[in-house]
């Protein structure tokens, strides 16, 4: 990739390094990196609360190296990012065959917090505005079409590798309790699996 890639989301990087010019990135997850940019944030996890809405926040901090002249890299821009995803779990639901079904209902993502620096650690507003609100946009658009995701409870869809052993998964049960979830699972024989050169 090269400087011109970045033309439209962050023109001022074209402007200081020039087109053409030979670009990479490095990535951390590192709380301790992060912690001191974004206000408030907490660390990347999982939460969920007793009736089944969940949320996940993915923290990282990306750094855009650019080649000035014959691999003299140069640190451009050093960002700072927190993305929340919602959404909510149900086991109350049935399909058209009368089965309980687990449904999982994507609700939103966003990305919460950006703070973007250049060389000279100067925060730059104007970018992290167009990245945020381009992104969040998009992100309205994408789970306005997005449909639940439905899992039959009774029979569950398992993998092939597990009828090698002669079972397979059946009768999930989710309890959603204060501050942890209980998840159960059984499973009934197979007499024949379904792919036998699998299994050979």
């Amino acid at each position: 990739m090269t400087t011109s890639s970045l033309a439209v989301l962050l023109p001022s990087v074209v402007e200081d390094y020039g087109e053409g010019r030979p670009i990479d990135f490095y990535i951390s997850m590192s709380h301790s990196l992060l912690k001191n940019k974004l206000e408030g944030i907490k660390p990347t996890g999982f939460q969920m609360d007793k009736n089944g809405n969940f949320k996940f926040v993915f923290n990282v901090s990306l750094t855009l190296l650019v080649d000035k002249k014959n691999k003299q890299w140069e640190e451009a821009r050093s960002a700072f990012i927190s993305f929340t995803a919602k959404g909510k779990i149900t086991t109350n639901t049935t399909n058209k065959k009368g089965e309980k079904v687990l449904s999982i209902f994507p609700k939103s993502a966003e990305m919460s917090q950006l703070k973007i620096y250049d060389k000279n650690d100067k925060e730059m507003e104007m970018e992290q505005m167009l990245l945020v609100s381009g992104f969040n946009v998009q992100m309205d658009n994408l789970f306005k079409l997005v449909k639940p995701y439905e899992m039959p409870m009774k029979n569950l869809p398992s993998p092939k590798e597990m009828e090698c052993l002669g079972i397979t998964l059946s009768d999930l049960n989710l309890n959603f309790r204060k501050g942890y979830l209980e998840l159960t699972c059984g499973y009934k024989k197979v007499s024949k699996p379904s792919d036998p050169k699998l299994c050979n």
